[in-house]
């Protein structure tokens, strides 16, 4: 009767430290919808559920022996293959996860067979596009023909960036990962393909209002975060006539929304040359979505030099995507030295461009 009871006091406080390392795990994804969730028992048994289309989360695990996991339809001997294999076989101590792909709403079977009764055992799914929450990474998932383009909303209260990640969590192996914004309901960027380089990750310049991003993953489940962050922008000119004085040590921030090319004007007025400063840099970056990698910001820089004692008109230019590039400028004796920097968005790019002299 102790050893019973012994037994008992085991095995509910091993299913509460299975529960406790589950909400552990899932606690950013609160979107989470738990299916069914307990112990086994019998050494075989089966559990009847309903599940949505989407992806559903299988975790299963046994302390005294092992415990064989499957998804079955009724009438079918079982569900299309899962991303991680058509099972799960967890050992002695062991917690395995796998992931199945549910292609319509309908009635389903957990079918568990082990040694012994007592196995843990949980299935959650996750709901496919809805809201996010500034900085709050969840877990999204695809449809069963990966194909589909999923969309999350995000308030966005002003201006700044938004930085958006989109990072496998199936388990297996990183697929790929497409995304595309839209604000309301216009599109404003073509799907962009996220890269390894920058932490599959881009960014976007936005604006105060609600937008969705479009996501098209071969990832069964994944991880997907949105973080907006407030940029105070400085004036700028639209013609060279008008453009916005940038003052030294200063930086000047603009950003670009993934719209038409747009161009701005800034004036850089270097000091007079003196004993102890011969020369200034000014140094811009840009922070932008990477559109795989074509398009970017474009800092073309005009300004006097001297030649043979004579003022003449001069310029240079870069195109930065995201990096970013220091210039030197010799200052004159006894006169100012103006520098216009035109900064234009290039194939639609969208993000944070700075500029900094000193």
């Amino acid at each position: 009767m102790n050893n019973k009871m012994t037994r008992s006091a085991v095995t509910i406080f091993c299913v509460c430290i299975f529960l406790l390392l589950m909400c552990a795990f899932f606690v950013d994804e609160t979107h989470a919808a738990s299916v069914v969730s307990g112990t086994t028992t019998r050494n075989e048994q089966t559990i009847k559920m309903t599940l949505k289309a989407g992806t559903a989360v299988i975790t299963v695990k046994d302390n005294d022996s092992w415990v064989f996991a499957q998804i079955q339809k009724a009438g079918k001997h079982k569900l299309n293959k899962a991303v991680n294999g058509e099972m799960a076989l967890a050992g002695l101590g062991q917690q395995k996860t796998f992931t199945v792909q549910v292609k319509t709403k309908g009635t389903y079977y957990l079918y568990l067979h082990g040694v012994n009764k007592g196995a843990s055992y949980s299935v959650q799914q996750f709901s496919a596009g809805g809201d996010l929450k500034n900085g709050v990474p969840r877990l999204g998932t695809s449809f069963a023909d990966n194909t589909s383009i999923l969309y999350y909303r995000i308030e966005v209260p002003g201006t700044g960036t938004l930085r958006v990640s989109v990072k496998d969590a199936s388990y297996l192996y990183h697929g790929y990962s497409k995304i595309q914004l839209k604000k309301g309901s216009s599109y404003m960027s073509g799907e962009e393909h996220l890269i390894k380089g920058l932490g599959f990750a881009t960014t976007y310049g936005v604006t105060k209002g609600v937008y969705y991003i479009g996501v098209r993953s071969s990832s069964e489940l994944y991880k997907i975060t949105a973080d907006y962050t407030a940029v105070k922008t400085a004036s700028y000119g639209e013609t060279k006539s008008s453009a916005s004085t940038i003052a030294r040590k200063a930086a000047a921030k603009g950003i670009f929304e993934p719209v038409a090319q747009t161009t701005r004007w800034y004036r850089i007025d270097l000091p007079e040359k003196s004993a102890n400063k011969t020369k200034s840099k000014i140094t811009v970056k840009a922070v932008t979505n990477n559109r795989d990698l074509a398009g970017g910001v474009t800092f073309a820089f005009r300004y006097k030099t001297k030649k043979n004692g004579k003022y003449i008109a001069a310029s240079k230019s870069c195109l930065l995507n995201n990096d970013e590039q220091t210039y030197y400028f010799g200052l004159w004796t006894g006169k100012t030295r103006k520098v216009y920097v035109k900064v234009t968005s290039t194939g639609s790019a969208s993000g944070l461009y700075t500029i900094k002299w000193r």
